[in-house]
């Protein structure tokens, strides 16, 4: 970090709840820590819960705190780091960047400085290991696309956040799965998102449902499905069954009519995730292993139901294979009650709320069946993830400067994120607000899918492309080729411990 004059700040954009305000101050280094009670009712039973809250509370001098990114501006939100107190009065999302920054910035007495780097061509990755290489301490952290921070890590060039104390990755504000699935054998992790970030919940997809093709067809909305465990591949499908018409009676089947079902060929790999199988699983000393090899009949059986109930079903169409890449078509369609069900990002809703006059909900999506346990989303390759510069000049002080970050993301970040996107023409929609809450908590991140390992989404691809089952031997044919692949991840990490 270096030292200028801290700037004076002299409006406040007012977005913190009341909640925060009394919130306790703590440390992480072990000075103080703050417990936190929250008083949760069931079923008349009032039951306390402690959380103990871990932040530092000490002063850095006016020192500025550097961030490099390459990351924000999805769905024309606008950057996760940083804005002056001019350019944040353009929307809300930037205000609540805005105000995190003003309150961390109080809190710490600091003054942060964010720097975007055009990503174009690799450039954000060439500059960061150009300045390792030449011992330049310019950043004290970036904030960077999640598989694009993999590969500054098979470059050595990314400091192992278990190493730096401050951080407090166990702090609610980070993103648990996040942790697990990316500290092999829970002592080396090299980047880290939640809270702090607004694009990794802004790329999650979730699904929509039309509510006029519902009511139309007399078929109840998912949300009590969903309460009630029973939101599965088989209820989806039967419901999109009403859905497939020909609606202008000229005997073919295209963008002119309506179907069950739309998505583009990567949801196929969000379907996998959402039905629990994914290409990796965590072993029992923490480190990814190929599904496959470890439980080759769980994969295929679920696979094969995704096969059979959304692959070469007529009732569902598929963007690049359907309309020729055509996006915008779909997103017209679903918006003109042309597809029952509809997979979108988050981030998106907004903009399509605006542009859909019967209105539409937001759902998780659907469970392999009853039996799963859990529902679960898809976490993104393209999530914005915090790590350190290996020549970060002081990695503690970097890390406790992150942590109260996150702390101070959760009621403006987050919160006016959520609200951004749940709006329905000024009225709250509180069914898929909750939707929205569960399938950013619920995020799995495919370690294979998200680090492209061994290309192993191309395999989906091309069953989808050619609508033949083939998923076994291609499973098998990839297993050497993935499994070097998980070799090269782990030795990245620095090996086997």
């Amino acid at each position: 970090m270096k030292n200028k004059e801290n700037s004076i700040k002299k409006l406040v954009v007012c977005l913190l709840l009341c909640s925060m305000l009394t919130a306790v101050l703590a440390s992480c280094g072990g000075e103080t820590t703050a417990e936190i009670t929250d008083s949760v009712t069931e079923d008349t039973t009032v039951q306390e819960t402690e959380k103990t809250i871990n932040i530092t509370d000490q002063k850095f001098s006016g020192e500025d705190f550097n961030i490099a990114y390459m990351t924000g501006g999805s769905y024309g939100m606008g950057n996760e780091v940083d804005y002056t107190l001019e350019e944040s009065q353009a929307s809300a999302i930037i205000s609540s960047v805005y105000e995190r920054n003003r309150l961390t910035e109080e809190h710490l007495d600091i003054t942060i400085n964010g720097t975007f780097i055009d990503p174009a061509g690799g450039n954000f990755n060439n500059t960061i290991v150009n300045l390792v290489q030449a011992g330049d301490a310019e950043y004290d952290a970036i904030c960077n696309y999640l598989r694009y921070n993999y590969q500054l890590v098979q470059q050595q060039a990314l400091l192992n956040l278990r190493d730096i104390d401050s951080i407090c990755l166990e702090n609610t504000w980070w993103d648990q799965n996040i942790n697990e699935l990316f500290s092999f054998g829970g002592t080396r992790q090299f980047f880290a998102t939640g809270d702090i970030c607004f694009d990794d919940d802004c790329t999650t997809p979730i699904m929509l449902f039309s509510k006029k093709m519902h009511q139309d067809n007399g078929i109840v909305e998912p949300y009590e499905n969903i309460k009630n465990g029973t939101w599965t591949l088989d209820t989806m499908c039967a419901n999109m069954t009403a859905a497939y018409q020909d609606l202008n009676g000229d005997g073919v089947m295209d963008r002119n009519d309506s179907y069950g079902f739309g998505c583009s060929v990567g949801g196929y790999l969000e379907l996998m995730v959402s039905c629990d199988a994914q290409t990796t699983v965590i072993d029992d000393n923490g480190y990814p292993q190929f599904a496959y090899t470890y439980n080759s009949e769980k994969m295929v059986n679920t696979f094969d139901a995704i096969f059979n109930k959304l692959i070469v079903n007529p009732a569902v169409l598929v963007t690049e294979y359907d309309l020729s890449y055509d996006y915008t078509g779909t997103r017209n369609m679903f918006a003109n009650n042309q597809f029952m069900y509809f997979s979108m990002a988050i981030g998106s809703l907004q903009s399509l709320r605006d542009q859909m006059d019967d209105g539409f909900g937001a759902i998780l999506y659907p469970k392999l069946d009853e039996k799963q346990e859990q529902y679960y989303s898809y976490g993104s390759m393209w999530a914005s993830t915090y790590a350190l510069p290996v020549t970060s000049n002081n990695p503690e002080q970097t890390g406790a400067i992150l942590n109260v970050m996150g702390y101070y993301s959760v009621d403006t970040m987050k919160e006016t994120v959520i609200q951004n996107v749940v709006l329905n023409r000024n009225l709250r929609d509180e069914q898929s607000e909750e939707m929205v809450r569960i399938a950013i908590d619920n995020k799995i991140y495919d370690v294979g899918y998200a680090l492209g390992l061994a290309d192993c989404h191309t395999v989906v691809y091309n069953i989808v492309s050619k609508e033949t089952m083939t998923f076994v031997s291609d499973m098998e044919a990839l297993q050497p080729k993935f499994e070097t692949a998980i070799a090269a991840l782990i030795e990245a990490y620095g090996g086997a411990q």
